[in-house]
Parts: C-alpha cells; sequence; structure tokens
C-alpha cells in the first residue's frame, strides 16, 4: 500500500487549534502570500520538497472537516481500497453546486460575475488550447477547495500550471493582471480574485491529462446549499445526483446525448437568484 501523506494548512495559533491530529501540521504562520491563500502554501511546499513517486499527497484547509464531514482516519479509510488503481482522489464539497453547475467556472459566474470571461483570458494567456464554455465537470474529475490527495504526476502538473499563473498574475502590467491582482465579493466581504481562479485550475489540470480519479463522496447525507437552491427537498436531491451522474457519463465516453439530458434535467432545479 502506498504511503499516504495529508497535511492541513495552519495560519496561526486559532487555525492551528482547528487541525485534527490525524492530518500532518503544515505551518504557514509566515503568511508570506495571503492573498494566495492555501494556493502559496502548496506551491511553497512543491518547490521545497521533493515527492516519492508512488506516494499520495494533500494538503487540506483548517476548514476540512466542517466542509466535508469527514475526520482524517475516515478520509483514509476511505482511499485504503482504491489505492492501487487511483492515482487522485478528489474529495467533495459543495455537492450540490458541483453537480449543478456545467464545471466550477460557471459555479464562480454565480458568485463572482466576471469570473468566467476572466478566467477564459488567463487560459489563453497561458497559451491552452482549452474553451471553458465546453468543459465539463463532476465529482470524478475537479474538487473545490483543492480537496485533492494525488500522486507525484498529479502536483508535477498541478505545479507547472500553477507556476504559470503565478508569473501572470504577478508581473502582468495590463488590463487582465489588474484585475487578478483586483478584489471580489465573497460572503459578506472583499477577498482576492486571483485566489477564486486558483481554487478552479485543477480542473483544468484534469482536463489535459487523464488521470485515475476517485471521487471520496457521501451522496447519501450531502447537505443541498439552501443559498443557493430553492426548494432544497428530495426531489432536488435526486435531481443533482442525476445531473452528477451524467456528467461523468459524459466524462467517460463523451457522449452528446449524456450532456444535452444533463442541461436538460437541471432546468427542473432552481437557482435563488
Amino acid at each position: 500500500m502506498s504511503a499516504i501523506h495529508l497535511y492541513q494548512i495552519y495560519y496561526n495559533e486559532q487555525t492551528r487549534a482547528q487541525l485534527d491530529p490525524g492530518f500532518i501540521p503544515l505551518d504557514n504562520t509566515d503568511n508570506l502570500c495571503p492573498e494566495w491563500y492555501e494556493f502559496w502554501v502548496i506551491k511553497n511546499f512543491l518547490e521545497q520538497n521533493d515527492l516519492a513517486d508512488s506516494a499520495f499527497y494533500g494538503f487540506l484547509s483548517p476548514k476540512f472537516g466542517t466542509k466535508t464531514g469527514l475526520a482524517a482516519e475516515q478520509l483514509k479509510a476511505l482511499m485504503a481500497p482504491h489505492q492501487a488503481d487511483t492515482d487522485v482522489f478528489l474529495v467533495a464539497t459543495a455537492w450540490s453546486q458541483l453537480a449543478y453547475f456545467q464545471n466550477p467556472f460557471e459555479q464562480g459566474e454565480f458568485w463572482h460575475p466576471g469570473i468566467f470571461d476572466l478566467s477564459q483570458q488567463v487560459v489563453d494567456a497561458l497559451g491552452l488550447d482549452i474553451r471553458l464554455d465546453e468543459l465539463v465537470t463532476c465529482s470524478h474529475n475537479f474538487a473545490f477547495c483543492n480537496y485533492i490527495v494525488a500522486r507525484k504526476p498529479y502536483w508535477q502538473a498541478w505545479k507547472k500550471l500553477a507556476d504559470a499563473f503565478f508569473d501572470l498574475v504577478e508581473t502582468r502590467r495590463d488590463a487582465l493582471g489588474e484585475v487578478l491582482r483586483g478584489e471580489t465579493s465573497y460572503v459578506s466581504r472583499l477577498a482576492p480574485m486571483r485566489a477564486f481562479v486558483q481554487e478552479r485550475l485543477p480542473a483544468i489540470v484534469l482536463q489535459q491529462q487523464r488521470y485515475r480519479t476517485c471521487a471520496i463522496e457521501d451522496v447519501a447525507h450531502f447537505v443541498i446549499a439552501r443559498n443557493v437552491f430553492q426548494p432544497s427537498g428530495v426531489y432536488e436531491r435526486a435531481t443533482l445526483q442525476m445531473c452528477n451522474l451524467l456528467k461523468y457519463r459524459y466524462y467517460l465516453n463523451g457522449n452528446s446525448e449524456h450532456l444535452r439530458s444533463y442541461r436538460h434535467i437541471r432546468q427542473n432545479v432552481s437557482l435563488i437568484r
């Protein structure tokens, strides 16, 4: 069985107190680049450490348990039966939104207007041949919050894209760079726009290269986001499960009928705004 290195990031004593003892504490109290959130911590770790070829690595936020309902030992137990045939584990959070929206960039547009076109400009500026309006994600090829546990090849690919995005944001002195270094609304406050673009980069990594993925998801107990969907009952739950399944089938075989069915079925779930 492959080694699993599950790190949990802390930024101060308050977040350190939230850590699950089953994870490895990852100190970011220096917090040299707070505007980058966990992106900087992961990128810095990968620059300073050599990854073992067969091991799994994950870099989780202090709120992992709250957002997923999983403790460290539960996560390890869910991963254990699938290690031999998996390269990337994707731990589901915000499951209902992951299921409903075609991809995280469309979901991002719901919360941060303008981020979809901005992200397409980033993709184009990085020379990637990807159209975000054609990108389809599900619980088997994306996870929010960088809740990903993966082997070395995935993290190498993520690091390559992360370096390019970091350089673009930090050095670009045009309108694109200014917007990326700006802020967007987040809950009841402003937050760095770059943080929400970087959170969605795994969708691009997993689009560029097919990995053996495994979704860690407790579909039977997932919570429907009441601030997004109305109503949020049994019917909506079943509809969202079908949305995710149809997108997964499209991901597996590219059959456009699955995509058409998904787009038709999701009309039965109403957004609040």
